[in-house]
């Protein structure tokens, strides 16, 4: 849920800036860290999960790495041709 959230506000913002939404993910595997830390870190708290080890945080964030990534994939323009 997270990293397809983020790939389509992601989306949103370049659209809105008269952008096309096209080819490879732009994501960053640091942005992850920083969207687990923001999001999922929280949820997880408020749910009785208040310990996360650094691995796991880790973890999290290559799932919404790739989630968000694959999100992306699916609803990206197509590239103009030359």
């Amino acid at each position: 849920m997270v990293g397809r959230s983020w790939a389509t506000q992601l989306r949103a913002s370049i659209l809105l800036e008269k952008r096309r939404a096209c080819g490879g993910w732009p994501g960053t595997l640091s942005e992850a860290r920083a969207h687990v830390a923001v999001s999922l870190l929280p949820w997880l708290k408020t749910h009785g999960q208040p310990v996360v080890t650094s691995q796991q945080c880790e973890g999290a964030a290559r799932l919404v790495y790739a989630s968000a990534r694959s999100a992306w994939m699916e609803n990206r323009e197509a590239e103009e041709g030359p």
